[in-house]
């Protein structure tokens, strides 16, 4: 009976000793880190990232773990692009007037600028932070199996998503309470634009969430201007998050009112014992640019340069590692309890 009882003790002792470890850890997207490209470069005059209509290098804008759809295609009569990109760009203006419209002059943001800190939940906004642009192209969607506004994960990793900070762009907020050569102004109880947020875990579709961008109730229009959290835990455990727009304004199976939004501090948490919620034995840490992924937690990373000296040393808890040069070689040890892997 006493060594039943001390087993016992032991059991619980190391079912709690387990729930210690397992503490819950976050990522939030970090648009000043990138990976694919290296760095973010700025149209100088309107402030957008200047490789959005780059047809060829760009399927993905990729930042820490966050791989994040886009697409450009060029046209005879001029360039598109969808999905994400990046923006500095901190005009509420309505530019339906400006010269060429929206069509030049689509980077805004209603908050006036991306979240440069959060305190107490409150985002700090200014105007030299960047945010995204999302925009959806519903028929893009319809016509292909790409999700123009996805994020998935480099790491093969399964993430519990917890949520985002969303705002207006000012086409899309102009449209709901002004109209334009499109879009009917809201007049009328039911008139609504809204987000949808799917998760998606092993090709299955699960879970949604709404966030409603603008809408008419009442004899009045409500329309959103500045950030606004944005809360994904419905969706549960995820390797994919993709984004839709829907609206009441609609012709020929078409959304009239500009399908534009924009995102900042797209966040997701895990299980530090694992470095991720489900990660996979057969996912071995892999160098992409300046990072490291899928590195378990609680690891020791070593950098040596080709000299062999060591340029930088750490303990690893949240999977990935930054390199000091995204163009220079080195030679990484990773080392673990069951042994020693290297990446270079």
């Amino acid at each position: 009976m006493k060594n039943f009882t001390k087993l016992f003790v032991v059991a619980i002792c190391a079912a709690f000793a387990t729930s210690v470890l397992a503490e819950e850890k976050e990522v939030a997207l970090d648009l000043t880190n990138p990976t694919v490209p290296a760095t973010i470069t700025y149209d100088a005059e309107k402030l957008y990232w200047d490789q959005t209509f780059n047809t060829t290098d760009y399927p993905t804008i990729d930042f820490q773990i966050f791989k994040l759809q886009h697409s450009a295609t060029h046209y005879s009569s001029g360039d598109a692009w969808n999905g994400f990109t990046i923006s500095k760009n901190a005009s509420e203006k309505n530019m339906i007037s400006a010269e060429g419209g929206w069509t030049a002059n689509q980077w805004g943001c209603m908050a006036k600028g991306g979240i440069s800190d959060i305190e107490g939940g409150v985002p700090t906004v200014s105007a030299d932070a960047p945010y995204l642009v999302a925009y959806y192209d519903y028929y893009s969607d319809l016509m292909t199996d790409t999700k123009s506004l996805n994020i998935s994960f480099k790491d093969a990793n399964t993430y519990t998503a917890k949520g985002v900070y969303i705002a207006a762009h000012p086409q899309a907020y102009y449209g709901v309470v002004e109209g334009d050569d499109f879009a009917t102004a809201f007049s009328k109880d039911g008139d609504f634009l809204k987000i949808t947020a799917h998760g998606v875990r092993n090709d299955v579709e699960g879970n949604t969430a709404e966030f409603i961008l603008g809408e008419y109730n009442d004899g009045r229009v409500t329309a959103l201007r500045g950030w606004q959290w944005f809360d994904l835990s419905s969706l549960g455990e995820v390797d994919e998050v993709y984004f839709t727009v829907e609206g009441s304004d609609m012709a020929y199976g078409f959304l009239n009112t500009a399908s534009y939004f924009c995102m900042d501090r797209f966040t997701v948490t895990y299980d530090d014992t694992t470095g991720g919620s489900t990660l996979s034995a057969e996912v071995e840490p892999y160098r992409m640019g300046n990072t490291i992924y899928a590195i378990p937690s609680g690891a020791e990373v070593i950098v040596y340069n080709l000299a062999g000296q060591i340029i930088a040393k750490s303990v690893v808890t949240d999977g990935f590692f930054e390199l000091p040069d995204s163009s220079a070689s080195y030679i990484t040890k990773i080392v673990t309890e069951s042994g020693v892997q290297t990446v270079r």
